[in-house]
């Protein structure tokens, strides 16, 4: 069919169809079989284990502050003022998302704290803040100001996406409360429920399993390709390459937090389902509602 070959930035709508077909087999099953499944495959405090719930946001963090480097790259030398600040203001509400997020977890008590160590607060601020800052430093020396559209284009897609499936997983977390399968084997195996079954508002992050919020994240580096044409060092299949570190990234991290027993597969398989469709709604309204100049397009 023609329209799953269509492409939109770069990418092929059948690629995102892909995911979340296997995302919604990943429901219905997880639906069946999420209890069994976890008491069969999970495997608490490992090494692997704890990486993934450590570093899987990093992949998509880093999007998130490459997103707002090449917006502020495409405007900050813009003729008028109001883009200027623009800029400005996009690039430094992205960092300080990512360092905000990245501080909630690396701080006492996180949830997603570094592989047997706990920080205190101020502590997990400043780690938090050199990560961010080495991800800013990399995108501005590794990625080039072209085609300036484009550029604003790629960054708002990557920005609408991670933003929309943050507010719909963290939405949806608070709503459900259910409870994540380290916490039921501990227990309250009892208290097991389904995915449909909302409690309200989660006691504390033990009940916050669905949907993944890792797997949310993961899903948007399927966006990944899109940003090959402002890459400074170009390479042989560079877009090849990215496409399978994106999508590797969008199944490996929902198959660790499984593992970890921080999720179930249904949960894990929601999680994927919003980020890629997300993305997939990203991409299709930049384009659709932000297109290129024609003489731009005869050019090429």
């Amino acid at each position: 069919m023609k329209i799953l070959k269509k492409e939109y930035l770069g990418l092929p709508i059948y690629m995102f169809i892909a995911v979340v077909t296997i995302a919604i087999i990943g429901i219905i099953f997880g639906s069946i079989f999420d209890l069994n499944l976890s008491k069969a495959v999970v495997h608490q405090g490992t090494f692997i284990g704890r990486m993934g719930e450590t570093f899987g946001y990093f992949l998509s963090f880093w999007m998130m502050t490459l997103s707002g480097v090449l917006f502020f790259k495409a405007l900050y030398k813009h003729e008028k003022l109001l883009w200027r600040i623009a800029a400005w203001v996009y690039l430094v509400l992205t960092i300080i998302f990512v360092i905000i997020f990245f501080s909630k977890d690396y701080k006492e008590g996180g949830s997603n704290h570094l592989y047997g160590f706990d920080f205190g607060l101020v502590v997990g601020v400043i780690i938090s803040t050199i990560l961010t800052a080495c991800f800013v430093v990399f995108n501005f020396f590794f990625f080039k100001s072209e085609n300036k559209e484009l550029m604003i284009k790629v960054a708002l897609c990557i920005g609408i996406a991670f933003v929309l499936q943050f507010l719909i997983v963290g939405v949806l977390k608070i709503a459900n409360g259910r409870p994540r399968f380290r916490y039921l084997v501990d227990g309250h195996l009892d208290e097991f429920k389904n995915w449909w079954q909302f409690s309200g508002k989660p006691l504390d992050n033990a009940h916050k399993s669905w949907p993944s919020g890792h797997s949310g994240d993961a899903a948007i580096t399927i966006l990944l390709p899109i940003v090959v044409p402002f890459l400074k060092y170009h390479f042989k299949s560079e877009k090849l390459l990215l496409t399978i570190i994106g999508v590797t990234n969008v199944f490996l991290i929902p198959m660790l937090r499984i593992y970890h027993g921080a999720h179930f597969l249904s949960d894990v398989s929601f999680g994927t389902l919003i980020g890629t469709s997300v993305s997939l709604l990203s991409i299709v309204l930049i384009d659709k509602y932000f297109p290129r100049r024609k003489e731009e397009t005869a050019t090429e």
